[in-house]
């Protein structure tokens, strides 16, 4: 005898799953935490982070959701994208660390896209958030902004995780005490306003349209389509115009437009990017092997390895081919749920938002940043209508 009766042994079964996923959040919450560890967390993330963060949330997945069942149709389109990762190392050549931030990305969309959370799990990952949100806030007092950075860390990596955190908060933290979600949120915005980054002003801009729509409407699914497929469209396309906008660089429009963000945004139009993308496009279509293989990620001593644009990453390691299966993969774990309820659109909505952060990032798809990205992605019809979040 256990100590327990038939009718305690099944309360507690129906328990453990949801135990579960509160333990899998709360490691995953680490695993984006541990990068924010000033110096010390920094050297981790540069020399085993690449290696370390993917192995602990599959072992996480391994050992805490081990229940869930994989789709077969789902496992033979990620075997296949990331055996075109492969070959196309061994044929441009780069470096191995790109190799596995590539399979990396498709892992967590494999992981990912098999889980379903509801209310109160995505309650107890906000919870969690909050603490990681404060201990950010307490991080940019301390160091304060410095030539665009705040301790060893740039500014708009900080700010992006202020916002992916504001994100979660906002979605599912609901009570009687509002005052306290109010209060996070002014705290929260200010310090995105201090560190200034100007992609989450961005991003939180969209993102509460976004939502100020979707709360009383739901949207028609053919403009979920359009919107994922139109930023992986725009996510290539934006560094083309980008170094377009640099050949243009005494004409008076970009004159302008140098002078206004001078004055306003305290920034300059351009920030190097336009080097790194210029040599990289100019190399991919020198070829149609460069154009459809890539070129590997270390065709550029400045470049670092860091291409500051999600897509283009994908497009420079591995080519068009692999970036066009890679997008189609992530769009079936975007589509999941069939944009049915105000839960799931809102959860696409934002992710959509979240989407325009690849443009300038090279984290969207893999590391800290997308493993929090990818949960939104987890609420289905298991998750209440909206009208029951308020």
């Amino acid at each position: 005898m256990n100590g327990f009766d038939s009718s305690t042994r099944d309360g507690l079964k129906s328990l453990e799953p949801n135990y579960r996923y509160k333990a899998f959040m709360t490691i995953m919450v680490l695993c984006s935490s541990f990068y924010f560890m000033g110096t010390t967390g920094k050297s981790i993330d540069a020399n085993v982070g690449i290696v370390l963060v993917p192995t602990v949330v599959v072992l996480a997945y391994i050992l805490i959701i081990r229940r869930v069942r994989f789709r077969t149709i789902v496992l033979l389109h990620g075997l296949l994208i990331a055996s075109l990762i492969i070959i196309c190392y061994y044929a441009v050549g780069g470096g191995l660390g790109s190799v596995v931030n590539n399979i990396s990305a498709v892992a967590y969309i494999f992981l990912f896209s098999q889980l379903n959370f509801g209310r109160d799990q995505y309650k107890y990952l906000s919870k969690a958030l909050i603490v990681l949100q404060g201990y950010l806030g307490l991080y940019c007092l301390f160091f304060g902004l410095h030539d665009g950075l705040i301790g060893v860390f740039n500014s708009n990596s900080i700010g992006l995780q202020l916002l992916i955190n504001l994100i979660y908060i906002d979605m599912y933290i609901h009570g009687r005490r509002r005052w306290t979600k109010y209060l996070i949120n002014l705290i929260s915005i200010a310090l995105i306003i201090y560190t200034r980054s100007r992609t989450p002003l961005i991003i939180g801009s969209i993102a509460i349209l976004f939502v100020l729509y979707n709360k009383k409407h739901l949207i028609k699914p053919v403009f979920f389509k359009i919107g994922y497929w139109f930023i992986c469209l725009g996510g290539v396309a934006f560094p083309i115009a980008y170094t377009k906008l640099f050949s243009m660089y005494d004409s008076p429009i970009v004159t302008a437009l140098r002078i206004w963000m001078k004055q306003y945004l305290h920034k300059d139009l351009f920030t190097g990017r336009e080097y790194i993308w210029g040599e990289a496009l100019e190399r991919l279509m020198s070829s149609s092997k460069s154009f459809l293989l890539g070129i590997g990620s270390h065709y550029s001593e400045e470049a670092g390895g860091n291409f500051h644009n999600s897509y283009l990453s994908i497009m420079i390691c591995c080519g068009l081919i692999t970036y066009f299966l890679f997008a189609l993969y992530l769009y079936s774990f975007f589509s999941k749920g069939g944009f049915s309820t105000h839960s799931i659109q809102r959860s696409r909505l934002l992710y959509l938002a979240l989407m325009i952060s690849g443009i300038t990032e090279s984290t969207l798809f893999t590391g800290h940043f997308a493993i929090l990205s990818y949960m939104l992605l987890c609420s289905t019809n298991t998750c209440e209508p909206l009208e029951e979040l308020q």
